[in-house]
């Protein structure tokens, strides 16, 4: 949808010009590496550079390229890469991972895609234990399917937090007082 609407890189950093002056937490983005590579990876990351983006999640760069043509681009630029880690990451690629971490590791919860319910009967609590046992060095964030209080307190009771996307939009989508909504959203997780 947001294609359809005119949304692209050269607009997304055009909205982001003066957010600094009033956005103090740290602000990662997220999103494909086709556009990327459209835009130019030095213009994009010059560009994150330029804004204070402080990370980036990009799930479909091959860790091979990452290796090869970002990390040292990155590193320059003091802009952080999350990775993603699944189910079926094994414990020797989720170690890997680990060791070219420089923030948190993004634990997709389950096979479900953001917004989406998590299947009761695939709980990914054996999921989280496992990523706890491996005793990473950096922390371990999870997110995909989290949507209530139940996946939050199950997710934040093995790791470091969760991330709430999908749910989070729709709630503040609903009719009210924006405030009103983001605050019962959240006092409703807690």
């Amino acid at each position: 949808v947001s294609i359809e609407e005119g949304m692209t890189l050269k607009v997304l950093f055009a909205q982001l010009k003066d957010f600094r002056k009033t956005v103090s937490m740290p602000i990662v983005l997220m999103g494909y590496l086709n556009p990327i590579v459209q835009f130019g990876l030095n213009n994009f990351l010059d560009a994150c550079s330029e804004m204070d983006i402080d990370g980036l999640i990009i799930p479909d760069l091959p860790l091979s390229e990452y290796k090869k043509e970002w990390e040292a681009e990155l590193v320059k630029r003091n802009i952080s890469f999350v990775f993603l880690v699944t189910p079926q990451t094994s414990d020797e690629r989720i170690r890997e991972i680990d060791g070219l971490s420089d923030s948190f590791i993004y634990a997709v919860s389950s096979q479900a895609v953001t917004g989406g319910a998590v299947n009761a009967s695939s709980s990914p609590e054996a999921y989280y234990q496992r990523l706890a046992s491996l005793n990473l060095k950096h922390p371990v964030v999870v997110g995909f399917g989290i949507s209530d209080k139940v996946s939050f307190d199950l997710a934040t009771k093995y790791h470091r937090g969760a991330i709430i996307g999908s749910a989070f939009l729709r709630a503040i989508g609903e009719r009210g007082e924006l405030k009103n909504r983001v605050q019962d959203f959240i006092s409703a997780i807690r």
